[in-house]
């Protein structure tokens, strides 16, 4: 009786390590593209202006508008290959500001949350389609378009 045998070989980027650094690179490049939308909406809903939750200078009185100096604190960076995070650079009163600190427990402001309410933001609508989009390039240059 002889047996049955059967050779498989796989061929192409997928299985001649190409394709774990493209992936890598992908991934990368959604965190990346994920930190500088979150910076930038921050910065865009930090910035002093009548519709914003900080008072304008119309708004304000004399010496006591907002000058920026809080958005101006707001970085985002990249750690390493899979993570990254938005901050405000330690400032005393962001947690103030966000409502986190144990102050907001005793005083009638909330805070405005705005951390919170950009983090909800990305993971709802932004991280999904960025992703997508960085893996549908990835494969692409797998299959050598």
């Amino acid at each position: 009786m002889s047996g049955n045998d059967v050779q498989l070989q796989f061929h192409g980027p997928l299985f001649d390590g190409k394709s774990d650094a493209i992936m890598k690179q992908a991934i990368k490049n959604t965190v990346r593209n994920l930190v500088q939308i979150g910076e930038d909406r921050l910065d865009e809903r930090l910035r002093p202006k009548p519709a914003g939750v900080f008072l304008s200078v119309s708004e304000a009185k004399p010496k006591q508008h907002s000058k920026g100096n809080y958005r101006r604190r707001v970085h985002g960076e990249p750690k390493g290959a899979r993570s990254g995070r938005i901050h405000d650079s330690n400032t005393i009163y962001g947690p103030w500001l966000e409502g986190t600190s144990s102050r907001n427990k005793t005083t009638r402001f909330k805070g405005y949350g705005e951390f919170r309410k950009t983090r909800d933001w990305i993971d709802k609508k932004q991280a999904m389609p960025i992703m997508k989009k960085h893996i549908e390039r990835a494969t692409r240059r797998l299959n050598g378009m």
